[in-house]
């Protein structure tokens, strides 16, 4: 009996799908793919561009789909007869998916495959002033090549040009004799045997190097003596490390001319014990020295902000409060504790496992040991110890200002090259987004300010670990944090970078 019901059961799903087939509309695809043979591609410095025929009246548009390491990148619709994908890395395949559109209907697509060979990119650029009797130098430096046999160096101020074709092995390169009010742009482009890579830029301003020292305290000592401990060991440290730095209280700023000597500001400030509204809100004598900073700011002056001080962002104008209050964050202000755990910082992005942002080379973590796993790539900044998560930092900017989902390159690519706000790391948690603004840096951009913002919002990288019972240790070298030397290392590097913008 059992057999007999199986049988009749098999029979009526038979006679469904058959009616099920008839039912479905099937019809041909109403647009023809387009011929894989008229799609061609080359190679046009550092960009590859696609050419096909220019469409009929039916078709107005092209999808193009770009495809990195199996994983989509980015898709674009195209309404010429070409499609340029600009600053092609060497040895990475890629794919492209053509489909012709009228707006309504896409055809099948057609796929394309392209590997640009070559030698590896160079890595690490950083460009430096010199000072000599008479005059300046610029320093350009970079990371060994991973596999080139020479290296292209151009190197130009609009008047002057330099072309050399230097050794695969060297690793700098000076520039002689620069003046005052140059910019110098760098090009570098390594090439072997399978040909030369895609290229790397750097750039340095000549001129004013000094630093100054921000602060509410009227006086170093009263600092040393009544401020926060990672403000005064901030302090301490610069001036042992740079003798030349001035330390500039906010109070003495009554004009630009009090800060035009400098080329970087550095401030950072650190609250306890008190709400948000402190650390958005600034004191009086701060906004009453605003618009001369912000004057100077909009002239080329740069600023290293760290901790609770990456808010003065929006007091200048670079970034919106209330975009700032508006979105998730989380800004610490308590007094803290004993934690154990190492603390590190991730510097290179991986938004849903679709692409790949490493800063890891960037000049401000040069010199420092960078710990790779399958995601991401780690930088150590806290040990164990008394512990008080002061982070300052901020979610959800990039997608707000694009428009654009933060798992897309196309945010990123926005963000940066628009917008030109740079996420250079972020808690590890958080890599998987174009979104934490932790440790950032602000370029022009579309903005009218000249100048260049280093955020350090990150609450691991505090300038001093308090004593195990709580109290402070105010000193230019603390010793409680094993990574306190990577600390150190990072605000050194930063301001090295901040005066070569």
């Amino acid at each position: 009996m059992k057999k007999i019901s199986f049988i009749i059961l098999a029979m009526v799903a038979l006679v469904l799908t058959a009616c099920q087939d008839k039912d479905i509309d099937r019809e041909a695809m109403k647009l023809s793919a387009p011929d894989a043979s008229q799609i061609t591609g080359s190679l046009s410095g550092d960009d590859y561009i696609w050419t096909w025929p220019s469409p009929n009246a039916q078709v107005t548009q092209m999808l193009v789909s770009v495809y990195r390491n199996g994983t989509l990148s980015s898709s674009e619709m195209v309404s010429g007869s070409s499609y340029t994908h600009k600053n092609v890395p060497t040895n990475v395949p890629f794919e492209y998916v053509f489909k012709l559109t009228d707006g309504t209907n896409f055809s099948t697509g057609v796929i394309k495959n392209y590997l640009r060979e070559g030698a590896t990119s160079i890595t690490g650029v950083q460009m430096s002033q010199v000072d000599k009797d008479g005059g300046y130098d610029a320093l350009v430096e970079w990371n060994k090549a991973v596999d080139a046999t020479s290296i292209l160096l151009t190197a130009t101020n609009g008047v002057r040009t330099i072309n050399e074709t230097l050794s695969g092995s060297l690793t700098s390169y000076t520039i002689s004799d620069v003046n005052t009010g140059d910019t110098w742009d760098v090009t570098l482009v390594a090439q072997n045997e399978k040909g030369t890579s895609l290229s790397t830029k750097s750039s340095l301003r000549i001129g004013k190097t000094a630093i100054g020292f921000l602060s509410v305290y009227a006086t170093p000592e009263e600092l040393v003596e009544n401020g926060d401990d990672d403000e005064a060991s901030a302090w301490l440290w610069l001036h042992e490390t740079y003798p030349t730095a001035k330390y500039v209280y906010f109070g003495d700023i009554n004009s630009t001319d009090d800060i035009e000597p400098y080329r970087v500001l550095f401030w950072l400030r650190d609250l306890e014990g008190v709400g948000e509204g402190e650390v958005f809100a600034m004191p009086e004598v701060v906004e009453a020295a605003t618009p001369f900073i912000k004057e100077w700011y909009k002239e080329g002056g740069s600023m290293l902000l760290w901790s609770h001080a990456t808010v003065y962002a929006e007091h200048l104008g670079r970034i919106s409060l209330d975009e700032m209050k508006g979105n998730d964050r989380a800004i610490g202000t308590g007094f803290g504790g004993i934690n154990n755990d190492v603390w590190k910082m991730a510097v290179e992005l991986y938004p849903d496992h679709k692409f790949k942002k490493d800063h890891s080379s960037h000049p401000i973590y040069k010199g420092l040991e960078v710990e790779t796993n399958a995601d991401t790539k780690l930088i150590a900044f806290k040990g164990p110890g008394w512990t008080e998560d002061h982070n300052c930092l901020f979610f959800n900017l990039p997608s707000l200002w694009t428009g654009i989902g933060n798992t897309e390159e196309a945010c990123y690519t926005q963000c940066t090259q628009t917008y030109g706000v740079y996420p250079l790391g972020t808690w590890d948690s958080q890599i998987w987004w174009v979104s934490q603004m932790n440790v950032w840096e602000a370029q022009q951009g579309n903005t009218e300010f000249k100048g260049t913002l280093l955020c350090i919002g990150n609450g691991g990288c505090e300038f001093s670990m308090k004593n195990a019972d709580g109290t402070p240790d105010k000193s230019a070298h603390p010793k409680n944090n094993i990574y306190q030397d990577n600390v150190l290392t990072l605000a050194k590097n930063s301001l090295e970078y901040l005066k070569t913008r």
